[in-house]
Formats: C-alpha cells, sequence, structure tokens
C-alpha cells in the first residue's frame, strides 16, 4: 500500500476520532510529518498504522489524565 493511501486513511481516522485523542495528529502533523511518521515506522499496511495511531493516542489520554489529578482542576 502506497504512502499517499495510508496518509488519507490517517487523516479520516483522525479527523473521525477526533475527540478520542487523535485530536493531536489533526492539528500537528503535516503532510511532510505523516511521511516521516509512516517511513521511520516502516509500517506495512493500515492495520499496522491505525494501531499505533491508538497507541499513541491512548498515551497520551493517559498522561493527561495523570497531569489532571495531579493539579486537581
Amino acid at each position: 500500500m502506497s504512502n499517499a493511501i495510508l496518509i488519507l486513511q490517517a487523516k479520516a481516522l483522525a479527523k473521525e476520532r477526533y475527540n478520542d485523542g487523535l485530536d493531536f495528529f489533526v492539528e500537528c502533523y503535516s503532510d511532510e510529518e505523516w511521511v516521516e511518521y509512516i517511513e521511520d515506522r516502516q509500517f506495512k499496511n493500515w492495520r499496522e498504522l491505525k494501531a499505533c495511531m491508538l497507541r499513541h493516542a491512548d498515551t497520551r489520554r493517559e498522561q493527561q489524565e495523570e497531569i489532571d489529578a495531579m493539579c486537581e482542576w
């Protein structure tokens, strides 16, 4: 699968799951950064890329919850 197709799928998922922690990908990744993200990790298919994105979002959410708990908003 080409990087261009993976990027389109990744962008669509990020927009669809924006409020589930994937907002980072929508707001912070340019096309060049998407290429770098995919090439650096050498994803072979959409399933691998999606799993990594979701793990990334889960990690960010957990970190934010820890920060929120420490600050007692």
